[in-house]
């Protein structure tokens, strides 16, 4: 399943190298300003304006690199992560610009104004920073998810007041003499940075496996500015803060972090899914975040129980209690819009196993019913269906047979188990159906029938899984062929010998043997006569075709001159051709081919025949030969009127006409090109033809090429031609 998974969604791939190298000088030069500024803020040696001029100079710039490459990281995402990466550089700005201010207000101003205007600055970066943790991706994307994010991380922070406040906390509350508004200001410290480090914390544990790092030096960046803010707060309440002290570093790691956020290479790819209970798992993690120190704020109160006096105490512990309510309820909410989506796609599920059910046993009834028999192998070619029909035909019942594998089936079924071993093999290796093959089967009783066998593969989200063959008892069907055969044998036969005298006596009586005729009779004559040579045409074309298919036509095959066949047929048409004001013309033909010189010269015969009974009144007829490889292409190519595109795959079967009425006034009888086809097929070729309508066609066939030294074509010799010769 796993692998299934990863080959459905492919893996992200590694970082562009110059993304690396860019990341990798970043990081080297922070690490060295960073070790540089603990070695200047911890030296003795250093005066304290040293040490402030260093902080300063790192304090401000880095927040301005830092909006600079959130920028720049921005405009090559998208969606809400672009909007992100421009919240994170707005907090940048914000920063830099309360660097600015407190450098201002430390050593320019005359008279520093308490609280400064940098912390205005310094709380404002909060608004955009916690809605930027609230945009990068998350596990699951509802509508209130976010909400509830931002609300658990403000139930942190003020479960992490309540304490700090009740245990009396020196950190967190120090006691001195302060201003309402010097008070609220370092509070409002502790607030922000708490819940921004809760948002961090949590867009990490949401992020689950698909977390990056620049997701987790993000929110490194907040745990470092948090850690800071609260001491310098702690330390600004006591009045014991410097500027220029260690404490710094704190703040400028923090940019640092940032910064190597926005400059982290990227992954290329689409992200691999994260699975249902992984997304659970971390759900469950993120809660526990909010849930800890709100136990703990409880556990607080609950250990105090004296009445409480502290005005901060009832408002953080209500404003806790409010906030963990209301996120409880939208959690209740999506919880019940998922147990309803839930019982949608389950009635769903169930709607479509009942179909499936439904259609797979109308399926498994077609297939039982159809007069094919029909059995399934899987991959492995172990029998895994067998319909009624087959086991009626074979003899067994349907039970035996799915005992058997396919080897068993061809080789104790089939007569002939060479012939078609390799047919379920080939099927389920290749992926492509086989085509019929003729083949017998042998009965449990040893009976043996003729069957027609053909293999399909099964393919199940592009793999193989089996095979289905299916067989056709086809012995009804070979018994009508052969009364066929016999019959057309039989009456050609029969029908020769009366035709040659009918073919006789009207040859006599239009020659005026028979008395003198009157000119209607002999148009009659003259009509009977052309019938009856058509009609034996027809019978000897039938002969052929009937000796063809049942093996009985013989072929003699020898080493022949291709120029002395296409003379030989040139001279057997060239009266037609004469009748018909056509010209042939032979182009220099030369080589040898491996034929029977009379059935090539047949076909050839064939094709100009039907060239010139399409071809107009001084058309011209064109036969040209070249050699492909081992083989020898001739093409007989004419100027009349052509072959429809619906046609041109049709005209080489039986009695088949361009048009219907080409057999009355052309005197064809619809078998030369089937006669053709089945000539230059027994010698090993192929057969046809390309056509434009109103510009001609062209009919090219091949046969083998012959190294040996070619005989005589022909016994009648007298009559070849000259092939140079015009008509």
């Amino acid at each position: 399943m796993r692998d299934q998974r990863r080959a459905q969604h492919p893996q992200p791939g590694p970082p562009l190298p110059w993304q690396m190298r860019w990341f990798s000088v970043a990081a080297a030069v922070f690490v060295a300003v960073i070790a540089t500024l603990t070695a200047i803020l911890g030296s003795s040696a250093v005066s304290q304006h040293g040490k402030e001029m260093a902080s300063d100079i790192a304090m401000i710039p880095m927040p301005a690199f830092a909006a600079i490459c959130g920028r720049w990281r921005a405009r090559r995402t998208t969606g809400r992560t672009q909007h992100a990466w421009y919240l994170v550089s707005l907090m940048a700005v914000s920063l830099t610009v309360a660097g600015l201010a407190a450098y201002f207000n430390r050593h320019l101003a005359s008279a520093p104004a308490s609280p400064l205007v940098a912390d205005v600055f310094y709380l404002a970066a909060f608004f955009p920073a916690a809605v930027a943790l609230l945009l990068f991706p998350q596990l699951q994307r509802p509508g209130s998810e976010r909400v509830r994010t931002l609300l658990g991380a403000l139930v942190v922070g003020g479960s992490v007041l309540f304490v700090g406040r009740a245990m009396s906390l020196q950190l967190l509350f120090p006691v001195v003499d302060e201003s309402s508004l010097a008070h609220s200001t370092y509070v409002a410290y502790l607030i922000a940075d708490v819940v921004l480090t809760s948002l961090a914390l949590i867009m990490l544990v949401r992020l689950g496996p698909d977390t990056k790092l620049h997701h987790v030096l993000l929110a490194s960046g907040f745990v470092a500015f948090g850690v800071a803010d609260v001491l310098h707060a702690h330390d600004a309440a006591l009045g014991q803060y410097e500027a220029g002290s260690l404490l710094d570093l704190g703040w400028i790691v923090g940019y640092a972090l940032f910064t190597l956020a926005a400059l982290a290479p990227q992954e290329r790819g689409d992200a691999v899914p994260t699975p249902r209970t992984t997304q659970e798992r971390y759900t469950g993690v993120s809660s526990l975040i909010v849930y800890v120190p709100m136990l703990a704020a409880v556990a607080v109160a609950c250990a105090r129980p004296s009445p409480v006096t502290d005005p901060l105490l009832v408002v953080s512990g209500l404003g806790i209690l409010v906030l963990f309510g209301v996120r409880q309820a939208l959690l209740s909410m999506d919880n019940s819009r998922l147990r309803n989506d839930l019982q949608c796609q389950v009635a769903e599920l169930e709607t479509r196993s009942s179909e499936l059910r439904r259609l797979a046993m109308q399926n498994e009834r077609i297939v039982q019913s159809v007069v094919d028999g029909v059995f399934g192998v899987d991959a492995q070619g172990r029998v895994t269906f067998v319909n009624a029909r087959a086991a009626e035909m074979l003899g067994y019942s349907q039970a035996a047979l799915l005992q058997i594998t396919e080897d068993q089936i061809f080789s104790e079924l089939t007569k002939d188990p060479a012939a078609v071993d390799r047919l379920v093999p080939t099927a389920l290796l290749s992926g492509t159906v086989v085509p019929s093959v003729a083949t017998e089967f042998v009965r449990r009783d040893g009976s043996v029938f003729p069957v027609e066998l053909a293999v399909g593969p099964i393919i199940e989200a592009g793999v193989i899984t089996g095979a289905v063959v299916v067989f056709r008892d086809v012995s009804a069907r070979r018994a009508v062929e052969k009364m066929k055969n016999e019959f057309v044998s039989v009456v050609s036969h029969e029908l020769r010998t009366p035709l040659t005298s009918i073919r006789g006596s009207l040859g006599l009586i239009s020659a005026g043997l028979g008395g003198t005729l009157t000119t209607h009779g002999q148009r009659m004559v003259s009509i009977a006569l052309e019938s009856s040579e058509r009609l034996t045409r027809l019978i000897e074309d039938m002969l052929d075709l009937e000796r063809m298919e049942s093996g009985a036509l013989t072929m003699s095959f020898c080493s022949c001159e291709l120029s002395a066949l296409v003379d030989a047929a040139i001279g057997d048409v060239r009266a037609l051709a004469l009748e018909h004001d056509v010209v042939i013309d032979a182009l220099e033909i030369s080589g040898s081919v491996r034929a029977d010189p009379d059935r090539v010269v047949q076909t050839l015969t064939n094709l100009l025949g039907n060239a010139i009974k399409f071809s107009p009144a001084g058309g011209r007829i064109t036969i040209s030969a070249v050699r492909t490889r081992d083989m020898m292409e001739i093409a007989v190519s004419d100027e009349g009127r052509g072959i429809p595109p619906d046609k041109i795959a049709r005209i080489f079967e039986r009695f088949e006409q361009v048009d219907s009425s080409d057999s009355r006034e052309l005197g064809g009888t619809g078998l030369g090109l089937t006669i053709s086809r089945d000539i230059v097929r027994m010698h090993g070729g192929r057969i046809w033809a390309v056509s434009e309508l109103g510009h001609g066609s062209t009919f090219r066939f091949t046969l083998p090429i012959s190294t040996a030294a070619p005989v005589g074509s022909r016994s009648d010799s007298a009559l070849l031609v000259d092939s140079k010769e015009t008509m």
